[in-house]
């Protein structure tokens, strides 16, 4: 886990930087505080905008606190934390003077996980009624729909449900996948309970925990932790909860970016045109040309989500043209891109110098992607004046 490069902290002063960083890569609950105070220290207009965000679990999240909250300060925003009592779901959701609707946030998340929802699948051969397992089930899934559509009621801001992760250990691994109805099974239906419930109203959304923890690994879990204080994460796992929790949340706070400006050379293919030849450049199934060709992918998805596409390249446009149309396996095709800027000016000059002051909102939502470091740098440092 690292942020050292991370677009979210390029806005913030150095000594800022210096401190998230130090936060994430020697994690101490002293330095979370530190970096804290350093988000604290910054210009009001730096830390963007205030919010609310409720959470409700069946497990101890107060203790990871300044972890959640370092996380979300790096969107920017000035989150205020309302945790709701331990295991207190119904209570808050099916209450109509609950804080979720009397004092309503810009989300509502709900954590939760197998451990305390699934207790008795973690013995399954030692539990009295193996055959009931399928029934047990359908009673959490049940009651994951009665929650949505309770809070679907009376909220009005999006609910966050996050998936069960599969747990590090549980009494009968191999032997229990033979029981009818076992841990894996009732997790794998529960997911897709909460995938399904997502479809059904834009204000649902999911906050995937089980590929969260897929990608921590098994060093997310702190058993200890778990024991003392039923908080199951490591500190250097829970700074990462925080950050992908900021992910997710990002959306309700900031714009999203509208516009994806793209080199070609060594960005949608490998090698120069002008140097290489169309023939000598590299885009297929084997490496290096796989790269290039699930960037384009990428590139591809996001246009079909509605971002606009701008191809921008220090190179002659015929050549351009004629390495498109040629190349095999090319997935972007000219007309793809809403505006082509190709010639031997500098890149953000094509683009910047000719709009006017009354289009810099459509500077602001521009990312940009090529291969040259330096070029990057320089066209970050021109679209910030």
């Amino acid at each position: 886990m690292t942020i050292e490069s991370d677009w979210r902290l390029r806005h913030l002063p150095d000594s800022v930087q210096a401190a998230a960083v130090g936060a994430v890569s020697r994690p101490s609950w002293l330095a979370v505080r530190q970096a804290l105070t350093a988000f604290d220290a910054c210009p009001t207009e730096m830390q963007g905008p205030p919010c609310v965000i409720h959470m409700l679990s069946t497990f101890n999240v107060a203790s990871i606190e300044s972890a959640l909250h370092f996380g979300l300060r790096t969107v920017p925003c000035r989150p205020e934390l309302v945790i709701a009592p331990l295991d207190t779901l119904e209570q808050q959701i099916f209450d109509e003077r609950s804080p979720l609707y009397e004092r309503p946030g810009i989300a509502t998340v709900v954590f939760w996980r197998a451990e305390e929802l699934l207790a008795d699948f973690f013995w399954p051969l030692s539990r009295s009624e193996i055959g009931q397992g399928q029934k047990r089930i359908d009673e959490v899934c049940q009651r994951i729909r009665d929650l949505a559509e309770a809070y679907l009621n009376r909220g009005s801001a999006p609910l966050f449900l996050s998936t069960l992760a599969l747990p590090v250990a549980c009494g009968s691994g191999i032997t229990g996948l033979k029981v009818p109805g076992n841990l894996n099974h009732a997790i794998s239906r529960i997911n897709a309970t909460i995938f399904e419930l997502n479809a059904t109203d834009s204000r649902l959304r999911v906050l995937d925990l089980n590929w969260w923890a897929a990608r921590e690994g098994f060093c997310h879990y702190d058993t200890q932790m778990d024991f003392l204080a039923r908080q199951p994460f490591t500190l250097a796992s829970a700074m990462s909860l925080g950050l992908f929790l900021a992910r997710n949340l990002r959306p309700l706070l900031l714009p999203r970016r509208k516009v994806l400006v793209v080199d070609l050379d060594d960005t949608l293919w490998g090698g120069i045109v002008g140097e290489d030849g169309i023939q000598q450049l590299k885009l297929g199934h084997d490496f290096p040309g796989n790269v290039f060709l699930r960037l384009q992918r990428e590139i591809l998805e996001l246009k079909n989500q509605g971002v606009l596409l701008v191809l921008v390249s220090k190179n002659d446009e015929n050549e351009a043209r004629e390495a498109m149309a040629q190349i095999p396996g090319m997935l972007l095709r000219w007309e793809d891109f809403a505006c082509h800027k190709i010639n031997f000016n500098h890149n953000t000059s094509m683009c910047v110098k000719r709009r006017t002051r009354s289009d810099w909102a459509w500077i602001a939502s521009l990312c940009w992607m090529t291969q040259t470091t330096s070029e990057s740098k320089c066209e970050r440092s021109t679209l910030r004046c």
